[in-house]
Formats: C-alpha cells, sequence, structure tokens
C-alpha cells in the first residue's frame, strides 16, 4: 500500500503504508513473480515522484499498480526530461490512476515498456502533457499490450508501437491542450512484426473538442 500519510521506513502493509511508489516498486521487484503476483495499492492524492535518478523501473512479473480511481490518484515526475515508468519484464498491469506532468509538459514518455515475453494492461488510465504517453518496443519476441478506457490529451504521441501486438478499447485520444503540446499523434507504429487491433476509439484534434 501506497499513501500520502505513509513513510518508507514502513512495511508496505494496510496500516503501515509506503509514502512513494517508487519505494513500493523496488520492494515488489524483490518478492514479485508469476506464481507471486504483488499488487501496489496507491491511495488517493497527488504523488511527486523523484525520478532525476532514472524511471521509476519495474523488472519483475506479476506487479499490478493500482490507484483508486482515474480521478482521485495522480503521479507525476520530478523531473519532465526523464521518463516516469519502465518496464524491462511483461506480466505486468497498471490501472484506476492520472499520469501527468505539469505546464509546460514532458519531453519524456509516461510508462516506456521493452520486453521480450509476457503482456501488459493498462485500464482506467488518464496520461496528459507527456511527449509520449505510452512507449511499447518488443525487444526480441512475443510481448503484448492491452489498452482499455484510456484518455489521454496534449501528448506528443500516445501509443508509439514498436514489434509489438498491441489492443486498444474504448479509448479518447485527445489533441493538444491550448499551446503546450506542438503537435499531437494517436497511434505511430514501426516493424514488420507489429500489429494493432483497435477497436471504439474516439480521436479528436484538440482536447477542447470533447
Amino acid at each position: 500500500y501506497v499513501s500520502l500519510d505513509g513513510n518508507d521506513s514502513n512495511d508496505g502493509s494496510f496500516s503501515a503504508p509506503f509514502r512513494t511508489v517508487s519505494h513500493a516498486v523496488v520492494v515488489a521487484n524483490s518478492v514479485a513473480s508469476l506464481a507471486n503476483p504483488v499488487v501496489i495499492n496507491v491511495g488517493a492524492g497527488f504523488f511527486a515522484e523523484n525520478n532525476t535518478g532514472g524511471p521509476i523501473t519495474i523488472t519483475a512479473p506479476g506487479i499490478s499498480i493500482v490507484g483508486t480511481s482515474a480521478s482521485t490518484t495522480s503521479i507525476l515526475p520530478f523531473s519532465s526530461a526523464i521518463d516516469l515508468f519502465s518496464l524491462s519484464t511483461g506480466s505486468v498491469e497498471f490501472s484506476n490512476m492520472t499520469l501527468l506532468t505539469p505546464a509546460p509538459g514532458s519531453t519524456a514518455t509516461a510508462i516506456a515498456m521493452s520486453a521480450t515475453t509476457g503482456g501488459a494492461r493498462f485500464n482506467w488510465m488518464i496520461v496528459t502533457q507527456f511527449q509520449r504517453a505510452f512507449s511499447l518496443n518488443n525487444s526480441g519476441g512475443d510481448p503484448s499490450a492491452v489498452f482499455e478506457d484510456i484518455t489521454a490529451a496534449g501528448n506528443g504521441t500516445v501509443v508509439s508501437v514498436n514489434n509489438m501486438i498491441t489492443v486498444i478499447k474504448n479509448s479518447l485520444f485527445q489533441g493538444p491542450i491550448g499551446a503546450l503540446v506542438a503537435t499531437n499523434t494517436g497511434i505511430e507504429v514501426t516493424g514488420t512484426n507489429a500489429d494493432v487491433a483497435i477497436f471504439c476509439l474516439l480521436y479528436t484534434s484538440d482536447a477542447a473538442d470533447e
């Protein structure tokens, strides 16, 4: 568990939660596996995470990061020039949260995944003002990613896919928020092994169009 009232010297239990998502991920990386999945429950509030030394990196499969809802749990980086999350494995899930950077926006990526196997799921999320909201790279294998109920606005590119199987469902990709991001690409696909399926996706040229 992670809470604004927590402390990273706690044990991460419901009654003694951690304070930062980054510390919870470090602990989860040491114990999680497909046979022993770990859910990191993040409470309500704004969680500013120190990524100045590098992104919050998930290295173990079986980790889920779950907020209370996209409207009540927000995670933002200290540095807008460094990725917020990095995934070097599949079998990971993010849900019920907002990832954002304050104005004038980020030159980095909210979640960058480079994996050889396993599936990642991203559900009920809002992602705003990153250069890339999601970057997916197949580093040699058959990883996959599923997006469902994603709202993205003011990002340079929402989903960048390189040689990965990707499914996008029931989502809204919006364009620039004012002048914060000059251009917006909904989906960028590269690689002969890329396979992207899209169901019920609405794309608007400007966030004010909704």
